[in-house]
């Protein structure tokens, strides 16, 4: 028999508000975790699906962990094995089942996180781009300069009879890290300046960006100064680059501008 203060009742009371205090605080724990890696993650090629299933991972590792250490701190596996290893061997033949349970959540969890950081996350790679124009060697210092509409009224200004871009066309080579790079996408913060101490040339510029995969060119995107830009460069079995070139929506051919690549993130 057990009266109101017995201790042994006294102690199995308390267990339990600690228990689901040490839970929320293994969650909690889990969730700061998962956030403080999601901020740090580039937001390109993020998704809502990728925040539950790294929010699922981080908790479902600390509370399978937290219950794991629990068993083996409070089983006794006897006087002639006291040690961690012979506790944990006497809770998985008291708790199969559950211990099993546990070891297969935390493999899976860490199956996926360490999936998702090699395989799928964003690669920043501003720093390890090359910007230059097609017909030059790289710039000794500066954004290359003297970009000019490539088009006119929506269609590409050619050479007649080659179909080659025209003379006064200058095109930018985007040269990306890796061969091929390591995700199929690629987001880039282009911005555009204007050399001159007048005119509205980059108010009224749209950048064209072509990606040429294993040397042949893909279906352009459009985008304006300041904004990303996303591009696809995934099939790919070698290097990748990227054509950049200059469309002025008011048909200015006087109007001469340079760019400068100021974010370049690999995504899926």
């Amino acid at each position: 028999m057990t009266g109101p203060g017995d201790p042994a009742l006294a102690a199995e009371r308390s267990a339990k508000p600690r228990s689901r205090r040490g839970d929320l605080t293994i969650f909690v724990a889990g969730g700061v975790v998962c956030v403080v890696a999601f901020v740090l993650e580039p937001s390109d090629g993020r998704s809502s699906i990728d925040a539950a299933a790294m929010l699922l991972s981080y908790v479902s590792i600390c509370l399978a962990v937290r219950q794991g250490v629990q068993e083996i701190q409070t089983h006794r596996a006897g006087d002639d094995g006291p040690g961690w290893g012979s506790r944990f061997a006497a809770v998985l033949t008291a708790r199969p089942r559950s211990t099993v349970a546990g070891l297969v959540i935390i493999l899976a969890a860490a199956t996926y996180l360490t999936w998702y950081y090699t395989s799928a996350s964003s690669i920043p790679v501003t720093g390890d781009i090359r910007v230059t124009a097609v017909s030059e060697e790289p710039a000794a210092e500066g954004p290359p300069v003297g970009l000019t509409d490539c088009y006119v009224d929506g269609e590409r200004r050619t050479e007649e009879g080659t179909g080659a871009p025209a003379a006064d066309c200058t095109q930018l080579r985007i040269s990306l890290p890796g061969d091929p790079p390591q995700r199929g996408h690629v987001t880039f913060l282009p911005v555009l300046h204007n050399p001159a101490a007048t005119g509205s040339c980059v108010a009224g510029a749209e950048i064209v960006l072509t990606p040429v995969v294993d040397n042949v060119p893909r279906v352009a995107v459009r985008g304006s100064s300041g904004k990303p830009v996303d591009v696809p460069i995934g099939g790919g079995t070698s290097a990748v680059h990227v054509l950049a070139e200059v469309d002025q929506r008011h048909d200015d051919l006087a109007c001469s501008v340079s760019l400068t690549v100021t974010r370049a993130v690999l995504h899926d």
